[in-house]
């Protein structure tokens, strides 16, 4: 990620998506590591 200058952060349904038990697990830790990497790159 250190080539590009902009994240861009959609409003996303994420309690509607996670019901999806099939997509509940990878979408949950994606959003986990992108709020572990916004920590460590602020910090």
């Amino acid at each position: 990620m250190d080539n590009y200058d902009m994240i861009v952060v959609k409003d996303l349904k994420i309690t509607n998506m996670v019901r999806n038990h099939n997509l509940a697990q990878k979408i949950l830790d994606a959003l986990s590591a992108l709020v572990a990497w916004r920590s460590m790159r602020a910090g």
